[in-house]
C-alpha cells in the first residue's frame, strides 16, 4: 500500500492522529479504492481507515460531541461548498452590456418573467442596469464589471 499523504487530511490532533469530523462518511485518502463508497456512518469508515497502515486514529471519545467539536465540523463541511464564482459581464462590440446574450443565458435558467421585480421598481431598463437588476446580481459578477454609483 502506498504512503499516505499528510497533507491530504486537513487536520491532526497533538499526537499526530488524523481528525475525522462528526457525520463524516468518506474515505480522504489520495487513491483508495473506497472513496466513493458512502459508509453507513463514522464507525465504519474509522475500521475502513485503520486498513491505511500509515494512518492512526485516536481513541474514541465517549459520549456527545463537545461544541468545539461540532463548531469544527461545521466550519469544515462549509469549506467544502463554496459559492460557485459568477460569470463576467458581456459587452458588445460597442462597449454596452450584451442584453441578448443575458437573457438567453437567463432562458436556460427558466427565466422568463422581464423586467425583473427590482427594475419594475426602479423603472429601470432590465438586465442593462448594474446594481439594481436582480438577475444580473444573482447570476454575474456585477462588482468586477462596474464602479458602485455614489
Amino acid at each position: 500500500m502506498a504512503s499516505v499523504k499528510k497533507e491530504f487530511f486537513d487536520r491532526y490532533d497533538d499526537n499526530g492522529h488524523i481528525v475525522m469530523h462528526i457525520g463524516e462518511v468518506f474515505c480522504r485518502v489520495p487513491d483508495c479504492s473506497s472513496q466513493t463508497k458512502q459508509f453507513s456512518h463514522t464507525g465504519n469508515l474509522r475500521v475502513h481507515i485503520k486498513a491505511h497502515k500509515d494512518l492512526t486514529l485516536p481513541g474514541r471519545a465517549k459520549g456527545a460531541p463537545s461544541v468545539e467539536d461540532k463548531n469544527a465540523s461545521i466550519a469544515w463541511y462549509k469549506s467544502l461548498f463554496a459559492p460557485p464564482k459568477k460569470m463576467a459581464v458581456p459587452f458588445t462590440k460597442a462597449g454596452n452590456i450584451g442584453i441578448k446574450e443575458i437573457k438567453d443565458f437567463l432562458r436556460t435558467k427558466h427565466v422568463t418573467q422581464f423586467p425583473c421585480e427590482s427594475c419594475e421598481q426602479a423603472n429601470a431598463k432590465c438586465c442593462a442596469t448594474p446594481f439594481v437588476c436582480e438577475y444580473l446580481d444573482r447570476y454575474y459578477d456585477v462588482e468586477e464589471s462596474f464602479d458602485r454609483p455614489e
